[in-house]
Formats: structure tokens, sequence, C-alpha cells
């Protein structure tokens, strides 16, 4: 018969046995935790320091990722964008942040580390917290050229702001708003069906909810009347390569949403806009203006080499002389030009492309030098041709690519990128074609309007807004893993960015047409 009462002789060894569980499962609980919070350090790239705060100790190592065609690419200079050093965790987030803000530092700042936390309960209350203004837990942002972000300060007069040269757009960071995107690709009949990755199968749509916020002023909230008001009577002008003809799709799309009835808008030639070369200008007919598109990868002229050439040149690049298009361009308001993605070994001399100068074929002249000399020849057709001391001229920057495991025609891939890039190993050096923009911009400085559209960095990050598997077109099913586009992007998407800023730069600058003659104002 068994006893219902405890021998004391046992009562010991039952409370030790108690007890020693206990601390077993505390111990594992602590173990676990500490194994979960080092997995968070080694993502995150933060050293832990067990006395209530964290600093960031290894400076960041930018690895060197070329062009996808292009195996001579060298540092930028810093006046172009500046190349970090270290993350930050802010404490207290003033505007527009997130629950995780990873702040890009300066060039030539020491790390600063992450801010002492005392009030751990403190900081979990804080991360608790609804992120405000549309923004996401995860902030990519980036630091200031000469200083620690701090912030987002709020801007009121955004002309005065970008005129004094205390904000620079290019200088931010990513955050989620759920009120994009600004259009939807199936509302859009002038979007190109490679561009459409919605209807062509990918499954995720994240990318399409990331806003671009500059660090020390707000962009104007992008409104496509306004946009097209202050262009009325007047051409808007794209010239460049198959990524700024992605650009100028996304602007027309952008601008589509103001025109309830899109037969308003047409091409003027009727030709459509699928799978067509050359050059497209569609018409907003209310507004009496037109939105174009030039294809023009060199700016310069491609053709036929002279008779006395030698065999192995197929053709030649004339670095002086424009594009044969360029007397098209010439009337234009604002001009957007682009190059760079072609200016590669591969894409010019070992497909037998070499440069010339008047009728003599310069064979030993390398890609760095006939781009050098192809822009000092922009810019003189600049000076020469743009119609007016009001006529606004672009130059954007190069268009980061994001191929991994090999490049364009050697398997690479990006199909499997769901979320903007915080791993700065994967960060790549900006190509020496960003450097020999930003010198003819500054030929140009006091003598035209024009600017360098800086969107490399703000770009880079972007790993997850390609058309990776998705350009066939609606029906025709994801690409062959070995044949994905990492270069192009889906629309809607980054490229909405660079319009935006486009947009915030031009209302910067006052810039507006009269309603009547269609003469530029500002």
């Amino acid at each position: 018969m068994k006893h219902w009462w405890v021998q004391p002789s046992r009562i010991p060894v039952t409370y030790t046995v108690r007890i020693c569980g206990t601390v077993r499962n505390a111990t594992i609980s602590w173990l676990s935790a500490i194994l979960v919070f080092l997995m968070l350090v080694l993502y995150f790239g933060i050293i832990a320091v067990p006395v209530g705060f964290f600093m960031y100790t290894s400076p960041l190592k930018l690895s060197s990722i070329a062009d996808s065609n292009d195996k001579n690419t060298t540092t930028v200079s810093p006046k172009i964008s500046a190349r970090p050093t270290s993350y930050h965790l802010q404490k207290e987030p003033r505007n527009e942040t997130s629950r995780h803000d990873f702040e890009r530092g300066n060039q030539n700042s020491t790390v600063q580390g992450l801010e002492i936390v005392k009030n751990i309960s403190e900081v979990v209350h804080q991360l608790q917290k609804e992120p405000r203004n549309g923004t996401s837990r995860h902030d990519f942002e980036r630091g200031n050229q000469n200083s620690t972000v701090q912030g987002f300060e709020i801007v009121k007069n955004i002309s005065e702001v970008v005129q004094s040269g205390e904000c620079d757009f290019s200088v931010g960071s990513w955050v989620w708003d759920d009120s994009y995107p600004l259009y939807e690709s199936r509302n859009c009949p002038f979007l190109d069906g490679g561009f459409r990755c919605q209807e062509n199968g990918r499954p995720d749509s994240d990318y399409q909810k990331w806003r671009w916020q500059p660090s020390h002023c707000d962009l104007p909230r992008f409104n496509a009347n306004t946009f097209l008001e202050r262009i009325r009577n007047s051409r808007v002008v794209f010239v460049g390569d198959s990524i700024g003809r992605n650009q100028w799709e996304s602007l027309i799309c952008m601008l589509a949403g103001a025109i309830p009835d899109k037969t308003r808008i047409y091409e003027v030639h009727g030709n459509p806009i699928t799978k067509h070369k050359g050059f497209l200008s569609f018409k907003f007919e209310d507004y009496n203006c037109t939105v174009e598109y030039y294809r023009s990868p060199f700016l310069v002229f491609q053709g036929r080499p002279p008779r006395a050439a030698p065999p192995e040149v197929r053709t030649t690049l004339k670095v002086d002389a424009m594009d044969y298009t360029s007397r098209l361009w010439s009337n234009g308001d604002v001009l957007i030009f682009n190059t760079g993605h072609w200016w590669n070994y591969e894409k010019t001399i070992r497909g037998g492309c070499y440069f010339q100068e008047g009728n003599t074929v310069d064979m030993k002249m390398d890609v760095e030098t006939g781009l050098k000399r192809a822009m000092k020849t922009w810019v003189q057709w600049v000076l020469q041709h743009a119609k007016s001391e009001k006529t606004h001229v672009f130059l954007r920057s190069y268009s980061p690519v994001h191929f991994r495991g090999g490049s364009w025609n050697t398997g690479g891939q990006c199909h499997k990128e769901t979320r903007p890039e915080v791993n700065s190993t994967w960060f790549q050096r900006e190509p020496i074609s960003n450097q020999i923009m930003s010198e003819a911009i500054n030929q140009l400085s006091g003598k035209k309007n024009a600017q360098l559209l800086n969107i490399t960095y703000l770009t880079e990050i972007r790993k997850d807004g390609h058309s990776s598997l998705y350009y066939l077109g609606e029906g025709h099913g994801p690409a062959p893993m070995y044949r994905q586009d990492c270069s192009h992007w889906c629309l809607p998407g980054v490229p909405d960015t660079w319009n935006h800023l486009l947009y915030a730069y031009l209302l910067a600058s006052g810039y507006a047409t009269d309603r009547s003659t269609g003469v530029s104002k500002g």
C-alpha cells in the first residue's frame, strides 16, 4: 500500500531534483536567447558588447563588382557620391524613419558606432511603436557627406534649400509607403511588355512599396497635373540606352494617371511602343506637350568604318560627332541624357567597334579615353544647340546592375531578391563613367541649366526591383534561369523615383513654360 505522504528522508532529494530541473530549463532558455542574439548579430553585422549598448567596429569593405559587361571600373570621385564607412542604429529617429534605421556614414568620417542605450525597456518600447508616416521596419539610410545624419529635417521651401546647396536629393533612404505605387501597370497602356513584371508572373509586389526619402529635406509629392502644367506646350526628350527607355516609359505612365481619357495620349507617328526601335514621341493632347525617346546608347555616332580601316574594324564610334538623331533633340525644352552601360570592352573593341576621330580610326584608344572624348563632344553640342538659357539639361548617372553568381551572359541571377540591400559588401564601386559625366556637367556650370541626375546610390540598394525572370510578356511564362535580366527594372518601380527626382529639381528651379507660346519661363 502506497502512502500519500512523503517520507522526510526523500524531501531533500525531491527538491534538489526540482531545483536542478529549473536551473536546467533556465540555462537552456538563456543559451537559446544568446544563440538567437548572435544570429541577429551576424545578420546585421553588429558586434554586441554586454554592457547595455552596441558598437559597430568594422569599417565597410566595398566589393568591386563591375558593370555586367565592363571589367574596367574604378572608384569614382567623392564629389559624386560619398562612400560609406559605417551603419548607425538611431535611438530616436525623427521623421519618416523605421524600427531599424540603417544609416550610411561618411567616407571621410570615423566609425561613430551605435548610440549608448541606458534603459533597455525604453528601447523595447520604442521598437514596438508603429512606424511613422508610411515608413517600414527596415529604413535604408545613407549618411551625409560631411556628417552623421541625425534625422530628417522638414523643409518648407524646397526651392530655397536646393538652390542653396543644402539639400541633395540623392542622399537619403528607402522607406515603406503603403500609398505606393503611383500607378498600376495594368492601367497604363503605354508600357512595354518587358517591364510588366506583375502581369508577367512575378509573385511578389513589395518592391513597388518603397519610397525614396532624402535626408535633409522632403521630396514634394509627385503630382502629375502639376508636372503636365509645367511642361505645357513643350518637349521632354530622353536620349540614351534601353535603361533610359525604362525611365521614359515610367514617366509616361506617371503622367498618364492625370488623363482620364487615355485616347488623348498617343504616339505621334502611330508607332507601337512594344518591340519598336529608334525613336518614339508620345503626345499629351490636352497639354500640347510631348514626351520623347531617342535610342542612342553611346550618344555619339556609330557607323561604318572608313575604307582604309584594318579588317578587324567592323564599326566605329565617331567620338567627335553626335548621333545622327541629334538634330531632332535640339529643340527640346527638358533634355534627359544617359549613357555608360555600353561603354565597355565587350560592347566596343571586343565586338570590332573601335574609336574614330575625323577619318582616322585610333586602334590604341581605350574605352575610358573614348568616353571622355565623346563627353567632350556632348558638352560642345549642349553649348551650341540647347535652344535657350531656359532649356534644362540633365545627365543621368549610371544605373547599377545586380547579377549574382555571374554576369548577364554567364547565368547571373537576381530573381530571389525581394528586399533592398543592407549588406554593404555587395555594394559595387561606381564606374568611371560617373566621374567622367560629372566632369562634363562641371564644364557646363554657369553656362547652361545642366545638372547631374545622380541616381546611382539610391539605385544600388534596390537589388529587388529588376525584371529578372519576368520580362518575356504576359502568357509566355518566366524566362530560363540562366537568362535573367538584372539590368532593367520592373514598372512601376525604381525608375519612378528617378522621375520623381527630375520633377523635384524642375520645381526647385521654377521651371514652367508659357501656356500660350511654349517658351520656357524658368
